[in-house]
């Protein structure tokens, strides 16, 4: 199934599809206002070269100048150093104790030496508490640095706040990134239901077709059965008014003889009379087709004697 049939069925089926899309788009609404935004500070901070010795500053006699090695690797060495020290899992878990964001995120500027802080948190105001405390964290490890080869004050690399976290931003991303997840599962799921109860809905109909089948081929055999029964010769041709039926059995063995049931034979005659009898009753018999047939019947006792007695006088 591709695209294009699936958006078929998605119409055949509207009563089915619609439900579900208007569920998805009620738990979406329900999702965005519950699902509050986030709030981003920013702040930054930038690194000052140092001043320099005075003019009128007088050289330590026999005392050498302390050297700053950080002005020989550079301002971007001391700022990694600084963001390494800073943002670490000790200092994070500092700030969450304190009831600031431990969401922080420290980077360095690519064309100038300047920090730039992050920090996101559920309100305003704990963003900017973050962000400060960060920047305060940055200044005092860049003079920590400098203070452990003894630099003076006037080589030390000094810090300069430029903006405090003060400008805060509000952060939508994990409300578009709920709505996506429940706007992709209801579409998933509109789909799914749908192509499920539509297959559910065509085996029914199958199944109520192959049964409708079945109940029509039984009776049809049925009916096909019933003249079958109905118009099967009897195996024991009618006996006469005269003749009872144990005393046919009692004398089944002795030599039968042919008798024709033409229409101008005794019996064809008695058949006919009992058949219009019949019609002239109401009962309708189904009988075969006016055929010339031979029926073997056995004979009663007293007509052998007679025959006997005829033949004798010959």
């Amino acid at each position: 199934m591709d695209l294009w049939d699936l958006t078929r069925l998605l119409f055949r089926r509207w009563y089915i599809a619609l439900p579900i899309l208007l569920a998805t788009i009620l738990i979406s609404a329900l999702v965005g206002q519950s699902v509050k935004p986030d709030y981003r500070a920013t702040g930054h901070v930038v690194l000052i070269p140092a001043p320099g010795p005075a003019a009128s500053t007088s050289k330590p006699a026999g005392k050498p100048r302390p050297k700053n090695p950080w002005l020989d690797l550079g301002f971007n060495a001391l700022c990694q150093a600084a963001i390494l020290n800073v943002v670490n899992q000790k200092t994070l878990a500092s700030l969450k104790d304190a009831g600031l964001s431990d969401s922080v995120l420290v980077q360095l500027d690519e064309r100038s030496p300047i920090f730039i802080v992050e920090a996101v948190a559920e309100t305003p105001t704990k963003a900017t508490a973050t962000v400060r405390e960060v920047i305060k964290d940055l200044e005092a490890d860049v003079e920590a640095q400098q203070d452990r080869y003894g630099v003076l004050a006037e080589d030390k690399i000094g810090t300069q706040t430029l903006t405090d976290g003060s400008d805060v931003e509000t952060v939508t991303s994990k409300t578009k990134r709920a709505l996506i997840v429940t706007v992709g599962v209801g579409l998933l799921l509109t789909a799914a239901g749908t192509i499920s109860l539509d297959a559910l809905l065509r085996w029914r109909r199958s199944q109520h077709a192959k049964r409708g089948d079945q109940k029509p081929a039984q009776s049809d055999e049925k009916r096909e059965d019933a003249p079958a029964n109905a118009a099967s010769p009897r195996s024991t041709p009618p006996l006469s008014d005269g003749d009872d039926r144990e005393d046919s059995t009692r004398y089944s063995q002795q030599p039968p003889r042919t008798i024709s049931d033409g229409p101008g034979s005794v019996y064809g005659a008695r058949r006919a009379d009992g058949q219009r009898t019949a019609e002239s009753t109401g009962n309708a018999v189904a009988r075969p087709p006016a055929v010339e047939e031979t029926i073997i019947l056995p004979r009663p006792a007293d007509r052998w004697a007679e025959q006997d007695m005829r033949d004798r006088g010959r």
